[in-house]
């Protein structure tokens, strides 16, 4: 956690703005209020997003706004979904060199995978949410201008390759495998992308900063 002095307030205000439709003085807040903590801006803020989201669906209609809330979940889903299976083939081709640094593969797959699949999970719903507080849906019958955009099924073979190994295979890979291999055939690793700043955005949008988000120590 960091200190309440070291809180980017403005910034949280131009995330909320931005990405959610929400514009509010959260500084203000805290000016106003001595006693204003991090779990009071939470409930605020939630608060605030439950109004503007009931304001939405009154003026769409319910009927309007399931369908909209499926169709944007399915087209976060088929997204987000098929990045995810990438970062896991990555991680499974490079996960026997913790063998040598005297970590299980096996364990170290297991613990990654559960972080990168919650870390899946909260992208997924604030993309979705965000969507939903931001789009605009013009024209006399909105259902008909959703429909007139052909929507893929997220789960069908041909739109998303299911080809990487699952946590239940990973668990019958012989742990033998990793002691015995040599030393001297590890490689030598190299940075394709360019390294992430520890005061810039964590790349996971979670809108933190990396050294408080995935690149925080200990």
């Amino acid at each position: 956690d960091q200190m309440e002095e070291e809180w980017d307030l403005a910034g949280l205000e131009q995330v909320l703005a931005g990405e959610f439709n929400l514009r509010q003085p959260v500084k203000k807040w805290f000016e106003d209020d001595n006693h204003f903590t991090i779990d009071m801006l939470r409930e605020r803020v939630l608060k605030e997003v439950k109004t503007l989201y009931q304001q939405k669906e009154q003026n769409l209609g319910p009927m309007v706004m399931r369908t909209l809330e499926k169709t944007i979940m399915l087209r976060s889903l088929d997204l987000h979904w098929k990045e995810h299976l990438a970062a896991m083939d990555h991680m499974r081709q490079s996960i026997g060199l913790r063998g040598y640094a005297q970590k299980n593969p096996v364990q170290e797959y297991k613990r990654e995978a559960f972080l990168m699949f919650t870390n899946l999970l909260d992208i997924h719903y604030r993309d979705v949410i965000g969507t939903l507080l931001t789009i605009e849906i013009s024209g006399e019958d909105p259902l008909a201008t959703m429909r007139g955009t052909p929507q893929k099924n997220p789960y069908a073979s041909d739109n998303l390759n299911m080809q990487h190994i699952s946590l239940g295979q990973m668990a019958d890979v012989d742990e033998a495998e990793y002691a015995e291999q040599d030393d001297t055939a590890v490689a030598t690793f190299v940075r394709k992308d360019r390294k992430v700043g520890r005061n810039e955005p964590c790349p996971c949008g979670s809108g933190k900063k990396y050294k408080v988000c995935h690149g925080k120590i200990g």
